[in-house]
């Protein structure tokens, strides 16, 4: 019998698997039952559920080593790293807090920006606030993007994708909300464009199906659309002040279209007036059904 390409079951080794718990559990939000199998000896393990029906388990080094009948071996630096599609300064130290008070070890900052990186990095301040934080900040460089196949591709079957973000282990895409000429506006689904390789040029003809196939293989754990400040004309780079509305909003999902579908009220668009959009739901890429959405709305304190 031939095996079918895929992987159920994740297992990652931990040091502490407490704190492991503590981690995905409460400081990323990942549904879990716990530790469980605590009767066994060698046998507590925590099972997260994971989109598609994947499943990550944490087990403890020594017990992972005794199930394998192996001897322990020393942890090392490359086994989990956490990306970020940034696109906001204001966002980047919240964000970064957050991950360290989750757990995290290591944060990247990275961007494939359209104009010279070292320019941007340094006008919009990321590279500042990033660094501060604590973040790894990087330029994205050309011989680090890999080619993968698009699983649900319909007119692309594969394309370059950044390899930091295909290595990373969770992923938080932060664009900021802007009107956009080609795709109507920017949000989670076009800031992906920041992570995609080759000449990007080529997906503008034939766009909403193409981002589509794109990032159907590359979807982000969280997104958190920044709409303190949008750009509601003459996007993406043409605006003035005047095209600039205070919204004062964030929109946070780990459905990255649906977090899309409800930033369009900020621009006053339908789904239908969105193509890339509107193809994205009917693949299916989105998690939760758009008409019975359970929106928790926050108001904070000025």
């Amino acid at each position: 019998m031939q095996m079918k390409p895929r992987i159920t079951i994740l297992t990652l080794a931990v040091d502490d698997l407490e704190k492991s718990l503590n981690f995905y559990r409460d400081g990323l939000g990942f549904r879990t039952d716990g530790i469980i199998g605590t009767e066994f000896e060698h046998g507590a393990v925590v099972f997260i559920d994971l989109e598609n029906g994947m499943k990550l388990a944490l087990f403890s080094r020594e017990d992972l080593a005794h199930d394998a009948t192996i001897e322990k071996t020393p942890p090392s630096p490359t086994e989990l790293s956490i990306g970020h599609v940034v696109g906001s300064r204001e966002e980047v130290d919240v964000v970064m807090e957050e991950a360290r008070n989750a757990g995290a070890k290591v944060v990247k900052v990275f961007d494939r920006s359209c104009n010279d990186p070292r320019r941007c990095y340094v006008i919009s301040e990321i590279e500042k606030k990033a660094e501060a934080a604590g973040a790894e900040v990087s330029q994205v460089r050309s011989n680090k993007f890999a080619k993968i196949k698009l699983k649900s591709g319909k007119v692309l079957k594969e394309w370059e994708i950044y390899k930091d973000y295909l290595e990373a282990d969770k992923i938080i895409n932060i664009p900021i909300a802007k009107s956009h000429s080609l795709s109507r506006v920017t949000l989670g689904a076009k800031n992906l464009m920041g992570v995609i390789g080759g000449d990007r040029g080529l997906i503008h003809n034939g766009f909403d199906e193409k981002l589509a196939d794109i990032c159907g293989s590359i979807l982000p754990t969280l997104t958190i659309i920044d709409a303190y400040r949008i750009l509601l004309t003459n996007g993406p780079t043409g605006g003035n002040p005047a095209d600039v509305k205070l919204q004062k909003s964030l929109i946070a999902s780990k459905c990255m279209v649906t977090a899309d579908y409800l930033g369009l009220d900020f621009f006053s668009l339908h789904i239908n007036q969105v193509g890339h959009l509107r193809e994205m739901v009917d693949r299916g890429l989105n998690q939760f059904d758009l008409n019975k959405l359970n929106v928790k709305k926050i108001v904070l304190d000025s």
